[in-house]
């Protein structure tokens, strides 16, 4: 379903009809297609990254070294392709890339690749050589988790691309299922069904506490982690080149001061609270000592993963910690899901999510319009500026009950209303059509639900 194919003239164009394919493979092959056409690149006047255009107005200095590289690969890649051939009855040896530019996309690929292999979806006996792309890679910590269980060897990249050319060598690359089938969604619950396939060691361990001192956090104290989306991140990752945060980016943004009200109330329990970001736009605004603007203090590769492999629950936006925290089995309250039916209930996890706002109509899409309309697919910004639909953010409040649930919920303290398995059930039920949904496990916050069950129709 593309906007120019799709929409009429104008703003606040009738609502689209959902595709015929929103399965999660016609999902992953839409959005493979985004890439490959570069679809938002091009929009903005820039030819896509992997163009003729772009390869030619490369330096000729580059051009030639990428030259005496490539033809270096072929005189070692060939003949090691010819062995690990020769020798496939005997020993399987595949090949793998773990893609590490930014922290949800490399923690999830060391995630499921662990996952799968420790339930035996990944050949056990395999010997698996892995590269990162790229290397250096975005967190240095979690390379160094990933380098204790898996086997990293970076000379491997190029010839992992020249046996990606070669015909007969898909045995001798790795697949990780549940990226290229999935989409990155765990259909196979495969991550209630093993443990954390990393782990700090009693050194880091000794070390992060020793860090957090420094923050005037006593040892053992719990932690709970919040972290809002901006663009402001990939607005530094990019500057200095033709990149820039896509259209598609803005949907999952959120207003960070609207989770300091939760950041104290769990201040407030004796709890601290820490703000996530690698880059940020603006610090928090609270009187408590309790709540640290860590992103603002002396922020740190190491101290990410700490936080996130030591907190009771990371408070987020379905952004990039979030596969950190999956990554550690820790639980997770996702806010502002602009995507509904990207809803991720494979843990023990919240979830509350945008309202769609018909602005011509002022009022919001029922959950039976969202998914008549396929409006809870992904989209970039444009696609619904055009339908004349706003993403109307979770309030501070919204927020904070959502937060308030998880800690009552971890603590066995949860008190549940009558109707919340009712109005539960009628969610779920209403979202039976979606080929995106998977096993359920994670729950729709409560109070959300009670405060829009107009919308549970």
């Amino acid at each position: 379903m593309s906007l120019d194919k799709d929409a009429a003239e104008g703003a606040g164009a009738r609502l689209p009809t959902r595709p015929a394919d929103a399965s999660v493979k016609g999902e992953v092959e839409r959005l493979r297609a985004w890439a490959r056409e570069g679809r938002f690149t091009a929009e903005r006047g820039q030819p896509p990254r992997r163009s003729p255009e772009r390869r030619a107005a490369r330096p000729l200095r580059q051009r030639l070294r990428n030259a005496v590289a490539a033809a270096a690969t072929m005189l070692v890649g060939l003949p090691f392709y010819a062995l690990v051939r020769l020798i496939r009855p005997l020993v399987l040896v595949r090949l793998g890339t773990i893609t590490a530019d930014r922290i949800g996309h490399f923690a999830c690929r060391i995630n499921y690749y662990l996952a799968e292999r420790a339930l035996g979806i990944q050949p056990r006996a395999a010997v698996d050589i892995f590269h990162f792309r790229p290397d250096p890679t975005v967190n240095a910590q979690l390379a160094t988790l990933a380098r204790r269980s898996i086997r990293i060897w970076p000379w491997s990249r190029r010839v992992y691309n020249l046996f990606a050319r070669l015909p007969g060598a898909a045995p001798h690359l790795v697949r990780i299922q549940t990226e290229h089938d999935h989409g990155d969604r765990d259909v196979e619950g495969i991550q209630h069904r093993t443990p954390p396939g990393v782990a700090l060691s009693a050194a880091e361990q000794a070390r992060g506490w020793r860090e957090l001192e420094a923050f005037g956090v006593p040892r053992d104290a719990p932690l709970v982690c919040f972290h809002a989306r901006s663009n402001a991140y990939l607005t530094a990752l990019y500057k200095g080149t033709k990149r820039e945060p896509s259209a598609e980016d803005n949907t999952r943004n959120a207003d960070v001061q609207a989770f300091v009200p939760a950041m104290e109330r769990m201040a407030a329990r004796g709890h601290y609270a820490f703000r996530l970001g690698a880059v940020v736009e603006t610090p928090i605004e609270t009187a408590r000592p309790e709540v640290i603007d860590y992103a603002l203090r002396g922020r740190s590769d190491f101290l990410d993963v700490f936080l996130i492999a030591n907190c009771r629950f990371l408070v987020s936006c379905c952004s990039g910690p979030d596969s950190v925290a999956d990554l550690f089995r820790k639980p997770v309250v996702f806010t502002n899901l602009s995507y509904l039916e990207y809803v991720a209930p494979w843990l023990d996890s919240l979830t509350i999510f945008k309202r769609y706002w018909l602005r011509d109509e002022r009022r919001l899409l029922t959950i039976s319009e969202i998914m008549a309309s396929g409006m809870g697919l992904q989209h970039p910004a444009p696609f619904y500026e055009h339908f004349g639909v706003e993403l109307l953010e979770n309030t501070a409040e919204e927020i904070a009950a959502a937060v308030e649930e998880m800690d009552r919920r971890l603590d066995g303290r949860w008190q549940p209303d009558p109707e919340d398995e009712e109005l539960q059930e009628r969610f779920w039920w209403l979202l039976e059509e979606s080929q995106l949904r998977v096993h359920r496990r994670g729950r729709i916050g409560a109070q959300f639900l009670r405060d829009n069950r107009d919308l549970l129709v």
